[in-house]
């Protein structure tokens, strides 16, 4: 569990994309937006275990999370499940890794800078998605 993750928040990444839209550098380039503050998978979600005192929280491998569902009742919900780990197997083999160098210096001359992420932020999304009904 050690794959860098972006848990960049949807407020962050939208204020990159505007931010390069409206300067002067937009046309005709592809930019990654793409926080060059990763975490890995595992910190991550021991930092979502940390903040969740009312949840119990399990840390799980992809084989176990099949063994569980192929247990549900719920085949569309498992259909999805499966396809995901597939997709996240598929991710970790990867060792391309995208190119954002060139979109993290573009956004700091326009004065813009990741949050670097933390337990805080960890337990304030968590927060978050509980009172929407996410967790």
């Amino acid at each position: 569990m050690r794959r860098p993750m972006d848990i960049s928040n949807v407020d962050m990444i939208s204020k990159a994309i505007v931010t390069i839209m409206f300067s002067n550098r937009s046309k005709g380039e592809i930019y990654h937006i793409v926080s060059p503050y990763t975490l890995p998978i595992g910190e991550i979600l021991q930092m979502m275990a940390a903040s969740q005192t009312n949840k119990k929280f399990e840390v799980m491998n992809i084989e176990e999370i099949y063994d569980y569902y192929t247990k549900s009742t719920d085949k569309e919900c498992f259909s999805e499940i499966a396809f995901e780990c597939e997709i996240i197997s598929y991710i970790a083999k990867n060792q391309l890794n995208i190119c954002m160098e060139k979109t993290v210096h573009i956004l700091r001359a326009l004065e813009f800078e990741w949050n670097i992420p933390d337990q805080e932020a960890i337990r304030r999304a968590c927060i978050e998605a509980q009172r929407v009904g996410f967790a």
